[in-house]
């Protein structure tokens, strides 16, 4: 494929955690806090949007490390079959690296969406999207252009990278409105799971590697 075919395989498998778990959470989610939120019930509205959005990060944190480093093999197993090729499938895992950092975005992204509904504000996250569109159609022309200067094959990057930055930067706005005005949502509750994701990556990955190195520092110390 072309560079936007290349684009479109790679959203396609950085949208299936998203989806998966991002989406499906903020579905489940839904009617509990609409519910907390007709009644009045504060705390454990709040309580059910801490607990959502800890999963959110406890879950997608260990699946972007885990789409970062092994990229190339997933698109592989995925993909290459057919007219799929070595460069296709090198093509399509470079727009997965930039891609992968949208895994957590999007996901917070879709629960934050469902908190702002719950509470009857549908404008607060019309603002956030319009915000992060205007802002990537700039950043994607300008990285767009700075990549294509590198090389034109790697173009695609800038649109990756700029998908990834504004899906933040909607999720920023979103938590960052919540943190000034909603006295009972405590963004410091979410730094255990913030943590506990990072140390579980770091402890899987860390273990995988060294299992992959052992045959090889057997080999080197072996006569």
């Amino acid at each position: 494929p072309g560079s936007i075919a290349a684009l479109n395989f790679a959203t396609k498998l950085t949208k299936l955690p998203i989806r998966t778990i991002g989406g499906s959470t903020s579905v489940a989610m839904f009617p509990t806090l609409s519910k907390q939120a007709a009644v009045g019930n504060e705390d454990e509205f709040w309580q059910a949007t801490h607990k959502a959005l800890r999963m959110i990060l406890f879950l997608t944190i260990p699946i972007l490390v885990w789409f970062v480093l092994f990229r190339m093999t997933i698109v592989k197993v995925v993909f290459m079959r057919g007219e799929f090729s070595e460069e296709n499938a090198l093509l399509t895992s470079f727009a997965v690296l930039f891609l992968s950092f949208e895994i957590t975005a999007g996901s917070l992204g879709h629960v934050l969406n469902r908190v702002f509904f719950a509470r009857k504000d549908t404008i607060t996250p019309i603002i956030a999207n319009i915000t992060s569109m205007v802002v990537k159609i700039g950043l994607s022309i300008g990285l767009v252009w700075w990549w294509y200067q590198q090389n034109q094959l790697y173009a695609l990057a800038g649109l990756a990278l700029a998908t990834a930055c504004c899906s933040w930067l909607k999720a920023g706005i979103l938590m960052f409105y919540l943190v000034k005005n909603e006295s009972n949502f405590k963004i410091f509750k979410l730094v255990p799971a913030l943590l506990w994701s990072t140390l579980g990556s770091w402890l899987f990955f860390g273990s995988l590697a060294c299992g992959m190195a052992q045959p090889a520092i057997a080999g080197y110390f072996s006569f």
